[in-house]
């Protein structure tokens, strides 16, 4: 990307949110994602990242230099979106309990919200719980029943539906319990794009009705 084209990009924008992925796909890719991160720092864009590690895309080889680009592109954001395994096995932060890891995570890179989602099963049963730190404060979700139809994409989902949350100032219970019900949701649709409106998702939140009239 051009300079020009990343001023483009960025204009008039409040946030930016780059998804890990990139940094693995393609060295284009990366240096894309990181020149365009460092710009909407340097703009004061709020930045939100997401780890989406894929061990597919890394060898153990590759590994090093993907740790080494957690470590550039960290301190510039705000949100980060992640699980206590990227916090342990890419980033290396040894210690004992899941608070401990991710306050040391969120000191050492000055991260004002980090957010994941918990999966469990029960009796053959599927449930998906999610979780929001920000500062001292960590909220936890109830766990919720979910059927997979399509699995693809429901973890950007959830991140969609928490941003949806932080932006619009809602409290953080509400926060990560509308994007749960997103991924929920999203698990009964097919493909990798969200198709349901923040009111429909709002409204199954709210009344658990298996039939909109």
């Amino acid at each position: 990307m051009t300079e020009e084209m990343m001023d483009q990009a960025l204009e008039g924008v409040d946030m930016l949110h780059i998804c890990g992925i990139a940094l693995s796909t393609s060295e284009l890719s990366k240096q894309n994602a990181l020149a365009l991160a460092k710009k909407a720092y340097e703009k004061e864009i709020a930045i939100c990242f997401d780890f989406n590690f894929r061990s597919s895309l890394n060898d153990e080889e590759g590994m090093a230099s993907l740790v080494a680009t957690y470590n550039i592109i960290l301190p510039w954001v705000t949100i980060a979106f992640g699980s206590l395994r990227d916090l342990k096995e890419l980033l290396k932060i040894a210690v004992e309990s899941e608070e401990a890891i991710v306050e040391s995570f969120m000191l050492k890179y000055n991260i004002s919200v980090f957010a994941g989602t918990y999966r469990h099963q029960k009796n053959h049963q599927k449930q998906l719980q999610g979780f929001i730190y920000q500062g001292s404060e960590k909220i936890v979700s109830e766990k919720e029943i979910y059927e997979v139809w399509d699995r693809i994409g429901t973890g950007d989902v959830f991140v969609a539906g928490t941003l949806t949350g932080l932006i619009e100032k809602w409290s953080l219970e509400k926060t990560v319990k509308f994007g749960v019900y997103s991924a929920v949701l999203a698990h009964t649709t097919v493909g990798d794009s969200p198709v349901l409106s923040k009111a429909f998702v709002l409204n199954y939140m709210e009344n658990q009705v298996d039939v909109i009239r």
